[in-house]
């Protein structure tokens, strides 16, 4: 039997969905959002983020479709179609790949709502919208991971396992003296070009602030933990680098990481020693 429909709490969870709105912002900088960004004109027009024509269009048949497999793309026509079974026909933005720092600062400001999948808590003008299919209700995925978890819970090993990608940026509290905050992509493509253990050490100043980074170093020793980088693609070659080599392993399956009761959160939060 379905719950009786509770109206407050569903306006309250449309009121933060919303977020907060500011005034118009003249010189909306479009550098910033990702190579994802699409703009709807609620018909059959959609463009990218400096206006130029998208991968992103409508079939004979007013299905969304995309002329680029890139996951960015495929999200969109997802969450269009989505927006659109839902009554909304409407001009719409989305940019569903990561908001980072949109909308919290002047530099950042977003002149028109943007449909995102995170925002940053003081952000402005970003509706929050389900990253489809991984948060979309009903999906064979959703709450439960695939493949579903066999192993008794006593049969587990009290190791902590945790592998990752590395991403983000350096954190001001954990590499204070870091001047530029460079993501961790950028860092890498200047490991592989690295010519000197000057270089390398001053590239492992800049990921002493990034989390990922921080946190492996830190435990990729202990007895009490499973962790590691797992680079590919275009961060094959730094995975081979003197300074990241000793990080990585590979990837996992799923069922992996059943084997253990404890498994760290992709989200780690660190703080400098005190």
């Amino acid at each position: 039997m379905l719950p009786a429909f509770d109206k407050d709490f569903s306006e309250r969870v449309a009121s933060f969905c919303i977020g907060a709105q500011s005034g118009y912002v003249e010189n909306e900088n479009a550098s910033q959002f990702g190579l994802g960004f699409t703009k709807w004109d609620g018909k059959s027009g959609f463009t990218r983020r400096f206006g130029q024509p998208s991968p992103v269009s409508r079939d004979t048949g007013g299905k969304f479709v995309t002329s680029n497999s890139a996951l960015r793309f495929i999200r969109a026509c997802h969450t269009f179609t989505e927006l659109e079974s839902l009554g909304h026909c409407g001009p719409a933005r989305l940019d569903m790949n990561d908001a980072r720092d949109y909308g919290v600062s002047e530099a950042t400001g977003v002149s028109a709502p943007v449909l995102v999948y995170n925002r940053r808590a003081d952000a402005k003008n970003l509706i929050l919208w389900p990253l489809a299919p991984y948060h979309t209700l009903g999906n064979e995925k959703f709450v439960h991971p695939e493949p579903i978890d066999t192993i008794p819970f006593e049969e587990k090993t009290d190791i902590a396992f945790w592998r990752g990608n590395l991403s983000g940026r350096p954190n001001k509290a954990l590499a204070p003296d870091v001047a530029q905050r460079r993501y961790a992509v950028a860092i890498m493509k200047s490991i592989v070009t690295a010519t000197s253990e000057e270089e390398l050490w001053q590239y492992h100043e800049e990921l002493m602030g990034i989390t990922r980074y921080n946190f492996v170093l830190r435990y990729y020793k202990s007895a009490d933990m499973n962790v590691a980088l797992t680079l590919r693609g275009k961060n094959k070659k730094a995975r081979n680098s003197q300074l990241l080599a000793p990080l990585c392993k590979h990837r996992m399956a799923m069922s992996w990481f059943f084997n253990s009761k404890l498994q760290v959160h992709r989200e780690i939060s660190l703080q400098p020693p005190r």
